[in-house]
């Protein structure tokens, strides 16, 4: 999405409004969300050919984020209807929706519920104004937590203010037991928080905004008051959890939905993972350790074809040569010694009608590779202790934390069986290259461990969240959930403090900003080219330029 989007000044009659003009593209609810929230001026979204498609609210934006998840990528379909009018016509007295007036091909103005209500007002007239009955309120604050924004409903409810009399205040000290401006600092999310507003309990969501890697603002909403409804919600809450519980414990495949990932890298891998899952070719997932390959090779079978098939996985580097042969092909009784009587069906055979999963590929011998070539070219397998030919229809998804291409040039990985896997190729990005999506995954492991030991979930301090984010991640996301299980289980009290953490966040060193470095070694990688050092850093060039700058 081209974030620089077009304002203009449209004229009907005496009237004029300025309004905001953007191309639609497949984007997530956060792009939408930061292209509200930017600008105080309606939304016209218009299509390839330059016309009106629909628009777009902060409350609709707001809602559909409550329902789904901020990576959600957002329809045409479900934009909000709007109607064309032309200049020559009539102005009109009473509408529901935004109108654009044309005049020929080009969109000359627009006529919102607010132009309306001018009018009717100078008519003495009242015009009645629909907002959406599912919020109470909303409120969005800068980066230092002062109110740039409150909607009428949210004004009344905290007794009738005036705009002037919260624009430009500190959140803490407009709306009771805020912890809005906690979410600009740490970044994370919090949906469905019960929190006591004037005396009367709420459940209120809370959302960063986010825009090139940093975070700007963030979105407070109201849902509803009374303690039925909120019961429900809760209830309908721990049911979920318990689902989602009974779900992991069974072997439930991972999606592309509940991947925590909203950084630009990682949303381009999930894009190509779900044009892969579309296709029966063989996919290579590359990435360094702790990345989270298998996730994606787990969302490529639930979206594919095969979704209702097996998903099988093993790790080629954790069984010496004899063993993973005996666990891919399988074998029958008395094969070997110690074989189980009966025999046992290996992995080729299990994943019969779905995926099979071959971790750290690399890693296999040349024989062993010889093997696998052969069963990929024939889907036969052969037990060892038999003559018997099982045949077997599976999909191969494999991974690898190395190079394969420069393996094959090194003569440690054949050149056949390369081109037999290496027919899509994804690259999942480290840690450190998409540190936007860290606040996200610190607070969901924070709250799903939490929840499994049977313990009150903690707050993470802003200098706590400042190590992480400075932190390089050689282990990546596996380094950080390790690193939660530490402060969830041995931290007392609120919130997580610095000193809190585990070596070697702690160590001295990191407690220096190091982001001069950070920059200078990736601006050396890359040769100096700053465009590709944005896009490695998983920020935006402007971002970078302000960063060298400072």
């Amino acid at each position: 999405m081209n974030m620089d989007v077009t304002y203009k000044t449209f004229t009907c009659g005496e009237k004029s409004e300025r309004a905001t003009i953007v191309a639609f593209e497949n984007q997530d609810m956060q792009t939408w969300l930061t292209i509200v929230v930017q600008t105080h001026y309606p939304i016209v979204v218009i299509d390839q050919y330059d016309q009106p498609i629909g628009t777009l609210t902060l409350e609709f934006i707001a809602k559909r984020l409550v329902e789904s998840s901020s990576e959600y990528i957002l329809q045409k379909h479900e934009l909000l209807p709007i109607q064309c009018v032309k200049k020559s016509d009539p102005f009109p007295v009473e509408q529901r929706k935004l109108s654009v007036v044309i005049d020929g091909e080009q969109i000359v103005g627009v006529i919102t519920q607010r132009t309306l209500q001018a009018v009717q007002d100078q008519d003495g007239a009242t015009l009645s104004l629909i907002f959406d009955s599912a919020y109470e309120g909303i409120v969005i604050i800068d980066r230092n937590q002062t109110i740039t924004s409150m909607n009428q409903s949210y004004r009344d409810f905290l007794g009738g203010l005036k705009e002037r009399d919260v624009i430009g205040r500190d959140v803490t000290s407009v709306i009771d037991n805020t912890e809005l401006h906690q979410v600009v600092k740490t970044g994370i999310p919090e949906r469905g928080k019960v929190q006591t507003i004037q005396g009367q309990k709420m459940v209120v969501h809370r959302l960063p905004i986010w825009q090139e890697g940093e975070i700007v603002g963030a979105v407070g909403m109201l849902i509803f008051e009374g303690m039925t409804e909120l019961h429900r919600i809760l209830q309908h809450e721990a049911t979920s959890k318990a689902k989602a519980v009974q779900m992991e414990r069974q072997g439930a495949v991972q999606t592309f939905e509940t991947m925590i990932g909203k950084s630009a890298s990682i949303q381009r891998v999930k894009s190509l993972a779900r044009k892969a899952s579309r296709t029966k070719a063989s996919v290579v997932i590359q990435g360094e350790s702790g990345t989270g390959k298998e996730l994606f090779a787990q969302g490529i079978h639930h979206m594919s074809s095969r979704a209702e098939g097996p998903f099988v996985a093993i790790n080629c580097s954790a069984f010496p040569e004899n063993l993973l042969e005996s666990e891919l092909f399988g074998y029958e009784g008395g094969a070997f010694t110690d074989a189980r009587k009966g025999g046992r069906r290996g992995k080729f055979e299990q994943a019969h009608g779905g995926t099979l999963f071959l971790d750290e590929v690399s890693e296999m011998s040349p024989s062993m590779q010889a093997k696998i070539l052969r069963i990929l070219e024939t889907k036969e397998i052969v037990r060892i202790g038999s003559e018997q030919v099982i045949h077997s229809d599976f999909r191969i998804v494999a991974a690898t934390n190395k190079d394969l291409k420069s393996l094959v040039q090194e003569g440690q990985f054949r050149q056949d069986l390369f081109y037999r896997l290496h027919v899509i190729r994804l690259t999942v990005p480290p840690l450190r290259e998409r540190k936007e999506d860290i606040p996200n995954l610190l607070g969901f492991h924070m709250e799903r461990l939490a929840q499994e030991y049977g313990i009150e979930k903690k707050a993470i301090s802003e200098e706590a969240m400042r190590l992480f984010l400075q932190y390089h991640w050689p282990g990546n996301v596996r380094e950080l959930v390790n690193a939660v299980d530490y402060v969830v289980t041995m931290t007392d009290g609120q919130p997580v403090l610095a000193d809190h953490l585990p070596e070697p966040f702690t160590s001295p060193a990191l407690k220096i900003d190091d982001e001069c470095s950070e920059l200078e070694r990736v601006l050396q990688e890359v040769g100096g080219n700053k465009t590709k050092a944005a896009e490695k850093l998983g920020i935006h060039r402007a971002t970078l330029y302000r960063k060298l700058q400072q």
